[in-house]
């Protein structure tokens, strides 16, 4: 399903922040994972050095009985960490250019201007290609730190790291992981973060293994760019942006300039993590996406996808990364696995006696570029009612043909995955359907999981996905009958939203809360009991031409009593009156017979 940035309002608090972060994470944290240490820190090109950084340090008379002591306050953290580095990393810092075999360099406590939300860091490290100004950006920052003296508020730490975490990959969305470390009490524990979840070290003691400290502190002033996660396939020279590409499989690889600033980036961690940008010549659509980890991906979809019309086309893909590379060497067998519960966390007792060998430890995504067209914009831009109807209308025909000709479902209809494309010589734009990473075979070539996992966005989801979920079941037969159900909330939400006020924007809100019953109940109790009230008389005056037509297609989708929310052998029938629908109302529109708004 959707992360959890779909969530309405999920990120004004740190609580609902923190939660949203919690939820989209569960079952996929990690304590003392195996090897994190050799993996990370000792079997590196840097290992030798920050060896002699702490024989140094040690013959310095740096190990005192004084240097850590119980109750140590943050401030007294803080000062050891700049002495620290004062003495022993500073002379590392040299203005250089970016590259990959350079360093990066310790920053003081400061508070980076911009982000998602106002976040103080307690201690990070960012590029040392930077100047040495008192204002930090989240798109330098390159590992965070947390401190308190408190044993107890360790789980707290590790919530607040994950929320400066998360600004990170906001500012860096093609990140590919993040190092971060808690220091509580006598104890400090080494954090990475990555699409997939998250894994640490095991608790050290900083006075019975200053050594750890010492040396991992020091590894992450020695790491590359690449070795601290960053990636470097879009290239910005002077303001701009660059990427390689080949215009089909054919072709060798070119450069081409793209807008620097993405339409659409992940707001969250655990995630597809969609980047799309669009090239400057307005030919191309580039999207880069961690994928879902199952076992067929989108440009395997994509790639069947190829014949039908009003679906995006795939021209040419690569992949970049992947999960496994980074983590590779790492023992999950042994490691304790996080539970989120009443706000606190509880651990299983090693995952080699709770987890089958069949379950994964975490979701092996894939970093891949594709390389679409057409180069469309939103829905929601959509300028007259009847571009609004004949774009939802191709969606519509291009999912049956999607189904009917590729045997894929898309299995995530949303407001959001369809897009409008340039008007041709006539004025007109065509609805294009996007977005293929949830989608399901229909053939025989797929395992049972993948048939029957509930995909989707929770706000456009169907009444009976809804009602398994909320009784704890996630799994369902896949059917078209779904996907049809969403363009219908998909209609309802534009005539609801567009062209009105703020107010009318948030109504469908309680549809998609963390509350998977509340979500059920609130949305059949809209559509089925108090349609009218609820739906009808908050219509948008542009669209309350089409009524009728929304009441039409509810009777299409649950039958004259209301009664039909489940698939059924024949759901395929569905497509035809709902286009005929669809059909007749533009008909009106190009014959004057519906009067609407402009």
């Amino acid at each position: 399903m959707r992360n959890a940035q779909e969530m309405h309002k999920y990120d004004k608090t740190c609580e609902s922040l923190t939660l949203a972060l919690k939820g989209e994470s569960a079952n996929y944290v990690y304590k003392n994972v195996g090897n994190f240490w050799e993996v990370n820190f000792e079997n590196s090109r840097w290992s030798p050095i920050t060896k002699r950084i702490w024989e140094s340090y040690r013959d310095n008379n740096q190990c005192l009985p004084h240097i850590f002591k119980e109750r140590m306050n943050e401030s007294e953290l803080h000062a050891w960490l700049y002495t620290f580095y004062d003495r022993y990393l500073k002379q590392f810092r040299t203005p250089h250019k970016p590259n990959l075999q350079e360093p990066t360099f310790i920053r003081t406590e400061h508070d980076p201007p911009s982000g998602k939300s106002r976040r103080k860091l307690d201690f990070f490290i960012e590029g040392a290609d930077l100047p040495d100004v008192p204002k930090h950006h989240w798109r330098d920052i390159r590992v965070v730190g947390e401190f308190t003296k408190s044993p107890v508020k360790k789980e707290a730490k590790y919530h607040q790291l994950t929320r400066y975490i998360r600004e990170i990959f906001y500012a860096q969305p093609l990140r590919r992981f993040v190092h971060g470390f808690v220091m509580h009490g006598l104890n400090a524990e080494f954090w990475i973060l990555d699409r997939s979840g998250a894994y640490s070290s095991s608790e050290i003691s900083l006075i019975e293994n200053e050594e750890k400290l010492v040396r991992a502190l020091s590894s992450y002033a020695f790491m590359s760019d690449e070795e601290l996660g960053l990636d470097t396939t879009i290239r910005c020279v002077n303001g701009k942006s660059y990427i390689n590409i080949r215009d089909n499989k054919d072709t060798s690889e070119r450069e081409i300039e793209i807008d620097p600033e993405p339409i659409s980036r992940p707001e969250t961690i655990v995630t597809r993590a969609n980047v799309c940008h669009r090239t400057k010549d307005e030919m191309y659509m580039v999207k880069l996406s961690w994928g879902s980890g199952t076992e067929r991906s989108e440009l395997d979809y994509l790639e069947l996808a190829k014949p039908v019309n009003g679906v995006v086309d795939l021209k040419w893909s690569k992949a970049i990364h992947e999960v496994e590379t980074h983590r590779a060497g790492l023992d999950f067998s042994t490691a304790y696995k996080v539970y989120f519960r009443d706000n606190e966390w509880h651990l299983s007792h090693g995952l080699h006696s709770k987890t089958s060998k069949f379950e994964p430890y975490f979701r092996k995504r894939k970093l891949t570029l594709a390389l679409l067209s057409p180069n469309g914009r939103p829905l929601k831009s959509c300028r007259t009612l009847r571009e609004f109807l004949s774009c939802l209308l191709d969606a519509i025909i291009g999912h049956r043909d999607l189904y009917a000709k590729a045997n894929v479902l898309h299995g995530d209809v949303s407001e959001g995955n369809i897009i409008l494309t340039k008007p041709d010589a006539d004025g007109k734009s065509r609805g294009i359907l996007i977005d293929l990473d949830m989608s399901t075979s229909v053939d025989d070539k797929v395992n049972e999981t993948e048939k029957t996992k509930i995909t989707g966005t929770v706000k456009y989801m169907a009444i009976e996905l809804l009602r398994n979920m909320s009784e704890g079941n996630y799994s369902i037969k896949k059917s078209c009958r779904y996907d049809l159900e969403s363009f219908f909330y998909v209609f309802l939400m534009g005539c609801l939203q567009y062209g009105c006020s703020s107010v009318n924007s948030e109504y469908s809100k309680s549809w998609y809360t963390n509350n998977t019953s509340l979500n059920y109940f609130k949305k059949k109790g809209d559509i089925i009991e108090n349609f009218e009230i609820n739906i009808m008389k908050h219509f948008s005056s542009s669209f309350d031409s089409v009524k009728d037509l929304a009441r039409d297609l509810r009777k299409v989708l649950f039958g004259e009593n209301l009664e039909q929310f489940a698939s059924t052998s024949n759901s395929a029938q569905l497509y035809a009156p709902i286009i005929s629908a669809f059909k007749n109302v533009i008909t009106q529109i190009d014959g004057m017979k519906l009067i609407h708004p402009p």
